[in-house]
């Protein structure tokens, strides 16, 4: 019985329904499908449905594909070859449920696979479909992953596609290129992990006809069935020819809730006020014109009103010294936010996601010290920093020869790919609530591109010998703040004799210098008492050459 005949509503009184469905083996679950079992039943719910055009063309249609969903949430693919596309494309709808039966398992060799399932489904003539009504089925139809874990993958070949959902928080421009065109977007996430999305073709035209420009409102894109691609180092996502869906601001449930917990965030409320520029230009990478300071003005501008602004993060270049865990080098991470587990019998709590899980994955967090010309640093990085340098996962890493809870021990294969290497961190300012000087900065993104870490380490890694002379040539603006312009020896030309000055030259000498030094102290001295007064009861520790 051809497809285009066996599709059946609920409310269908035709008798062969009654008959095919008593024929009907027991219904199966997805994770349960074998290419061995050619008479399995599946009950499932449409996820996605589109056709694969030649050409583009709307006429001509390859074959229709579906994305479907059991009750249990796994997914698998199901194809209709050409003959069947028509019929199906037209009585198949996405979010209503059916009833699978008499179709063929292959293996799934998609180029772009839309699932993590080992096998595709094949329809067929002879396979049978029955739409059915199903309140209590399960209404989640999404795959997110956060955008740390997207940072962290590792092989952009084999990652199945996945959905994402964010702010938009930089555009550029629509590219016109001889054969197709591309937008690129920044997107941030709650946590303001961010990611760049490159938009393919028709999916330029679908984001920009969904702009409103009179309506000001913070503008949170989702993004269906997108993967992973790699460009300069750096992980990205983008549109996946006909599977992919864009949906920007939408009045949906998904979005209502993802609204909500970004509300109260004043960076993304300034991006209300965001402009879509279509003029033909490439989004600039933050990475091309960076501006690094060294460890000493980062240390200064925590004092100053700076660190109350929105964004309060700078890139430091500085070579690693040292490598020390916190307690242990690695934790135990949700598999859905990343954030830390707490074990509860054998399963898994998240606070951040309020769920339980049977497994949770083991990721990085180890400090590093830093040093530069003016002084060095400590500082944290996370997951997605290490799975970046080491291109390995937590789990990966060779710990033999580590004592499982000595915070002292940090494997070999992650002190040599660190120790002495020089890499661009971009670091968070410690603000009012947890400012400490034991605590180490937070890095949120790092930048290994060898020519980009040349030129800036070429400024801020000259040799200590020259530190003097690069500074009596221009001084940075820590000499200022802590008043190390100040003259600190009196300069007396070697040709004057002590006649000169009445005999008494050591002396003046001597009496001079002990004045410089005292007011120098007083300086200081205001300088820290003004910082009392900001920060509490804070005490700030001036080192003097």
């Amino acid at each position: 019985m051809a497809i285009s005949s066996i599709l059946y509503s609920p409310k269908s009184s035709d008798c062969d329904l009654q008959q095919l469905l008593k024929m009907a083996p027991l219904l199966c679950s997805v994770n349960d499908l074998h290419p061995s079992l050619i008479t399995s039943a599946i009950k499932i719910r449409v996820v996605r449905a589109y056709g694969l055009l030649f050409n583009g063309d709307s006429q001509h249609m390859m074959s229709f594909e579906c994305i479907l969903q059991d009750e249990e949430g796994v997914k698998i693919h199901a194809s209709f070859a050409r003959n069947l596309a028509g019929s199906a494309a037209s009585k198949i709808k996405e979010g209503c449920c059916y009833d699978f039966y008499k179709f063929y398992m292959r293996p799934n060799h998609m180029r772009f696979k839309t699932t993590d399932h080992e096998f595709r489904i094949v329809m067929t003539q002879k396979s049978q479909i029955f739409e059915i009504t199903a309140d209590d089925f399960p209404n989640e139809m999404f795959s997110f992953r956060t955008f740390a874990e997207i940072a962290g993958i590792k092989s952009v070949g084999d990652a199945a596609l996945f959905d994402v959902i964010g702010v938009i928080v930089e555009s550029g421009g629509v590219i016109n290129q001889p054969n197709r065109k591309m937008l690129e977007i920044k997107i941030e996430d709650e946590n303001h992990d961010s990611v760049v999305c490159t938009l393919w073709e028709e999916y330029v035209d679908e984001f920009l006809s969904q702009i409103d420009p009179n309506v000001k409102q913070i503008p949170i894109v989702l993004i269906q069935y997108c993967r992973p691609i790699s460009y300069e180092g750096e992980i990205r996502i983008s549109t996946s020819y006909n599977v992919s869906r864009v949906l920007l601001n939408r009045d949906t449930p998904i979005m209502n809730e993802f609204r909500q917990r970004i509300f109260g965030n004043i960076r993304f409320f300034k991006i209300a006020n965001l402009t879509f520029n279509h003029e033909s230009r490439r989004m600039v990478d933050e990475t091309e014109n960076l501006e690094v300071k060294s460890i000493e003005d980062v240390f200064c501008l925590e004092f100053l009103d700076f660190c109350d602004t929105l964004d309060s993060s700078y890139w430091i270049c500085g070579k690693v010294d040292n490598v020390e865990a916190i307690h242990e080098w690695w934790y135990m991470g949700c598999t859905r936010c990343g954030k830390k587990v707490t074990q509860v019998d054998n399963k898994f709590y998240c606070d951040a996601c309020k769920k339980y899980d049977g497994v949770a994955n083991k990721r990085f967090m180890v400090k590093v010290n830093v040093v530069d010309a003016s002084s060095d640093a400590t500082m944290l990085l996370w997951d997605r920093e290490y799975v970046k340098l080491l291109g390995k996962r937590a789990w990966e890493i060779d710990v033999e020869g580590v004592e499982p809870r000595d915070s002292c021990n940090i494997p070999k294969e992650i002190k040599e790919k660190f120790l002495h290497r020089v890499i661009l961190f971009k670091v968070q300012l410690r603000n009012d609530g947890d400012f400490r000087f034991d605590e180490p900065y937070t890095v949120k993104k790092i930048c290994i591109t060898p020519e980009i870490v040349e030129k800036h380490a070429a400024e801020f890694l000259y040799s200590l010998n020259d530190v003097k002379s690069q500074n009596d040539s221009a001084k940075s603006f820590s000499d200022i703040s802590f008043a190390d312009d100040v003259v600190t020896e009196m300069q007396i030309p070697v040709s004057e004799t002590d006649e000169a000055y009445g005999g008494d030259f050591e002396k003046i000498v001597k009496e001079g210098n002990e004045l410089i030094e005292t007011g120098k102290r007083k300086i200081e001295n205001l300088f820290e008492e003004s910082v009392n007064v900001k920060k509490g009861k804070l005490n700030v520790k001036v080192e003097k050459e």
